[in-house]
């Protein structure tokens, strides 16, 4: 999980906590596990979840930006770390994911999936 994601979670627990501390005193905590969707856990994975302590489970139901993998990407672009690229034209993923543009002293492009120099810095 993202470090932001984390901390919004700990931020609205925190927010929570007080509205109920402000209400009826002090507040029991309550933990949710989420999953990825559309999709039901398992009795197993029910199971598993609530020895960990979680008290409810959600998942998502809504399509996310981003990518696993190039399937959810156009056509000649690639998933490169959560993202479609377009590894002919992208200077940090030149011909292939990671693959950086970047020469010594010198501006530098990706043209066709390869790195190119396009001048030297003074």
């Amino acid at each position: 999980m993202a470090a932001a994601k984390v901390t919004a979670v700990f931020a609205l627990r925190r927010l929570l906590s007080l509205l109920a501390e402000r209400r009826a005193g002090a507040a029991r905590d309550l933990w949710s596990s989420r999953a990825l969707g559309p999709q039901y856990e398992t009795r197993a994975e029910v199971k598993m979840l609530r020895s960990l302590g979680a008290d409810a489970s959600g998942m998502s139901t809504v399509c996310l930006p981003g990518c696993a993998d190039d399937t959810r990407c156009a056509p000649g672009m690639k998933c490169c770390g959560g993202a479609c690229s377009d590894v002919a034209k992208d200077v940090l993923h030149c011909g292939a994911c990671g693959t950086v543009c970047k020469a010594p002293h010198s501006i530098t492009s990706c043209a066709a999936g390869q790195c190119t120099v396009l001048r030297c810095n003074p």
